[in-house]
């Protein structure tokens, strides 16, 4: 299991810790070379920024140690939208 953490998010509620987690990505017992994960539900969270010039993201396994990669490579996207204030 990997977990994504991103700077630029407002902490949530993750059982019973606040953190910077956006998403848990499963990954298959003895599972190797290149995997592919998608989230089909979008999840937005706030941002603790108003301006964001760079996104630090970190990938940690269960135990919090960052994620061995081997070599390997991440690519990421992510879909910002503006917040619909009502008072």
């Amino acid at each position: 299991m990997m977990k994504i953490y991103l700077d630029c998010i407002e902490d949530t509620i993750v059982g019973n810790t606040l953190t910077h987690e956006l998403a848990t990505v499963t990954i298959p017992d003895g599972q190797e070379g290149q995997i592919y994960a998608s989230f089909g539900n979008l999840n937005y969270v706030p941002l603790n920024k108003t301006k964001i010039e760079t996104i630090k993201m970190e990938c940690r396994d269960t135990e919090g140690q960052l994620f061995p990669l081997y070599g390997g490579h991440v690519h990421a996207s992510f879909h910002f939208r503006r917040c619909q204030l009502t008072l």
